[in-house]
């Protein structure tokens, strides 16, 4: 029982469902909303994402809270209640997950996705196309450079009609994001899982281990770590 979709129980850590009320989504854009907000207690990660943020640091604010920062913690509010704090003060979130790996997205994409920021990733880009609505995120390694992407964030953050479009799928969708124990049938399904499969022997450490199932990080030959081949998908910049 894993959240990966070809585990026995599977329990997704988020997932997108069609929008059944038919209601059109409001944009409303905010001038002085801020670019991006970064929350983490997780400072040295395997996916390196700190040394992706101090670089795009040198080219665009990023807010940083949390013990990995210096904006302060959420001044005694719980997690997901300063997550929707952040949700009406900035345009762009980081979901950055500490590890690279197969069907691994987090609250960090989908709570912030669902209260309304624009999250920002890095990994394997058919992963979040496999998962998330269309258009509904920005990805860090589609881009040549993190100054092109800082530029591209920019332009997007001053632009209604730009930044209206990462949005715009809501009125079709709607975003769940769970926990393991959010689903309060599992020991169910585990049960009987267990009771009516045929019986199998499985290697756990070669199905679910960092070795198969993640991703390096080295950069070669104009792709990123999952050796997709990097676009500049904003060629149009005057700069």
């Amino acid at each position: 029982m894993t959240f990966l979709t070809d585990a026995d129980v599977s329990i997704p850590l988020g997932h997108v469902a069609q929008n059944l009320d038919e209601q059109n989504f409001i944009f409303e854009w905010k001038r002085e909303k801020r670019l991006i907000a970064w929350m983490a207690s997780n400072c040295v990660t395997s996916s390196r994402r700190e040394t992706f943020v101090k670089e795009l640091q040198k080219y665009i604010d990023v807010d940083v809270f949390g013990t990995c920062g210096d904006h302060g913690n959420g001044g005694g509010r719980k997690r997901d209640e300063f997550r929707e704090v952040l949700a009406g003060q900035y345009h762009f979130y980081l979901a950055l997950e500490n590890s690279d790996c197969d069907e691994y997205i987090t609250e960090k994409f989908w709570r912030n996705l669902q209260l309304g920021m624009i999250p920002i990733v890095k990994g394997q880009r058919a992963l979040y196309g496999k998962f998330a609505p269309p258009n509904s995120f920005i990805h860090a390694d589609a881009f040549t450079s993190v100054e092109t992407l800082a530029k591209y964030l920019e332009r997007v953050a001053s632009n209604p009609v730009e930044l209206r479009q990462y949005h715009e799928w809501r009125s079709l969708y709607e975003v769940f994001y769970h926990s393991f124990t959010s689903n309060r049938n599992w020991p169910c399904d585990l049960c009987t899982k267990v009771h009516n499969s045929e019986r199998k022997t499985l290697d756990v450490y070669n199905y679910f281990s960092e070795d198969t199932r993640c991703f390096s990080f080295l950069t070669k030959n104009g792709r990123n770590r999952a050796g997709e081949r990097v676009e500049n998908i904003d060629e149009d910049d005057e700069d």
